[in-house]
């Protein structure tokens, strides 16, 4: 869908998106690349064109208080949308089976607070 709008409502300002390899649009870097030479207002428009909504997140209050700029916003939403996530599958094939050096001290310093808490007698 990102390929097919750019292509048609933002051929000028994003010449090299629409002709790039499904691949490199799914990663993170390539699509920083991509978004990086687009205007505010041209950002604001590929959003409303792929159906993010934008009125709450570009709120200029809420903004200024979390100290966040609006393009950086605006960006790290389109990346966050269309970059490739890591499966379910791999997530639970990268964990181990067994406990290691960091469950085990966590699960040790857990039971040590636990244990401080009551009045010896």
């Amino acid at each position: 869908m990102l390929q097919h709008v750019a292509f048609q409502q933002f051929r000028s300002s994003l010449p090299d998106l629409p002709l790039a390899n499904l691949a490199s649009i799914e990663q993170r870097k390539n699509l920083l690349k991509h978004f990086s030479p687009l205007s505010d207002e041209d950002l604001i428009k590929l959003c409303e064109a792929l159906q993010i909504r934008t009125s709450l997140i570009l709120d200029d209050a809420a903004l200024q208080d979390a100290g966040v700029e609006k393009r950086s916003i605006l960006v790290e939403t389109l990346v966050t949308t269309f970059e490739k996530r890591e499966s379910q599958i791999d997530k639970i094939n990268a964990t181990s089976l067994y406990p290691n050096e960091v469950r085990y001290s966590f699960q040790t310093a857990k039971q040590t607070d636990q244990s401080a808490n009551y009045p010896v007698t």
